[in-house]
């Protein structure tokens, strides 16, 4: 085994309901833009916990913040990782490297995170 980087572009969703965000909206929109108002709604946490490292996102704004009519909220971020990965370089391409990395969330709130995983 050999230990070799890889490159991982990939968008993290993340959807809650927050009843404190719901407002009745007669326009044709189906949802409220809150890019500008991060800094004013509470966000998960969620931290990487890897072997590696981090890339600084090409596009300065690397996520969306969407707030629905009924309090839930749309948080969508792109994240650039650099993986330090385990693999069998006397076969590469032809290897299956093992890159792993887990998500982790210590905000002490009172609210509950559940995480699901959606395959696409």
């Amino acid at each position: 085994m050999s230990s070799c980087k890889y490159e991982v572009e990939f968008l993290l969703q993340q959807q809650w309901y927050d009843p404190r965000l719901r407002y009745a909206n007669q326009s044709s929109y189906e949802f409220l833009n809150a890019i500008h108002h991060h800094e004013d709604i509470w966000l998960p946490d969620t931290y990487f916990i890897m072997h590696g490292d981090f890339k600084d996102p090409i596009i300065p704004m690397h996520f969306a913040l969407r707030i629905f009519r009924n309090g839930t909220i749309n948080y969508l971020m792109r994240r650039h990782l650099i993986l330090s990965c385990q693999g069998r370089l006397n076969i590469f391409p032809f290897d299956d490297p093992l890159c792993s990395f887990a998500l982790e969330s210590i905000n002490p709130t009172a609210y509950s995170v559940i995480t699901t995983n959606a395959q696409p």
